[in-house]
C-alpha cells in the first residue's frame, strides 16, 4: 500500500472506532484509559479527551472495585473476559449496568501491554421502557374496567375476558 492509502485506511478505522455503537476503550494493563470512543464518553457523561489518563476504576461502583481488581489481575495474565457485568457510574451522576468484553493486547513476547474493552449499556432503552409502561397501563385498564371486555382472536375465539364480564355473565364458560 502507498502511504496515502495507508493513511486513508488508518483514518477509516479510527472513524469506525470513534463512532461505533458500543463503547470502546483501550487501557494500559493497569486500567488507565489511553483511548475512548464517543459512545463510552456519552455513557460516562464526560468528553472523550477528558477520559484519557483516567483510571477506569474511578467509574466503577465502589462496592464492585474489589471484583474489578480481581478481574484486572486475570486480564494481566493474558486471559480474556466475555459478558462481564459490572456497574459503572456516570461522571457525577447515576450508576448503570454494563456488559464488558475485554481482550488483552500482547507484545511480541506475549506480555500483556494493554487491554481492549467493549462496553455495552444494559439499561433498557427509552422505547422499551415506554412500551412496558403502555402495556402495564392497558392491562390495568382492561382488568379494572367497570364494563365487561373480551379479547377475541381472528376466528372469534375468546383469548381473555376481564372480571367485570365474568361477573355479568356469572361464569366464563358462557363466554
Amino acid at each position: 500500500l502507498s502511504l496515502d492509502a495507508e493513511a486513508a485506511e488508518r483514518q477509516r478505522y479510527q472513524e469506525l472506532f470513534k463512532f461505533a455503537p458500543d463503547g470502546y476503550l483501550v487501557t494500559t494493563k493497569d486500567g488507565t484509559i489511553t483511548q475512548a470512543n464517543q459512545t463510552i464518553a456519552q455513557l460516562l457523561n464526560i468528553a472523550p479527551d477528558r477520559l484519557i489518563t483516567k483510571p477506569l476504576v474511578v467509574f466503577v461502583d465502589p462496592q464492585e472495585r474489589r471484583d474489578f481488581y480481581a478481574k484486572l489481575s486475570q486480564l494481566q495474565k493474558g486471559e480474556s473476559l466475555k459478558n462481564w457485568q459490572i456497574q459503572l457510574q456516570r461522571w457525577r451522576d447515576a450508576f448503570f449496568n454494563v456488559s464488558c468484553t475485554v481482550t488483552p493486547i500482547q507484545d511480541a513476547e506475549n506480555q500483556v501491554v494493554g487491554l481492549r474493552w467493549q462496553v455495552q449499556d444494559l439499561t433498557p432503552s427509552q422505547e422499551t421502557e415506554t412500551a412496558r409502561q403502555q402495556e402495564a397501563l392497558f392491562r390495568a385498564m382492561f382488568e379494572n374496567a367497570a364494563t365487561g371486555i373480551v379479547l377475541l382472536d381472528s376466528q372469534g375465539i375468546v383469548i381473555k375476558c376481564n372480571h367485570a364480564l365474568v361477573e355479568m355473565l356469572g361464569n366464563t364458560s358462557q363466554v
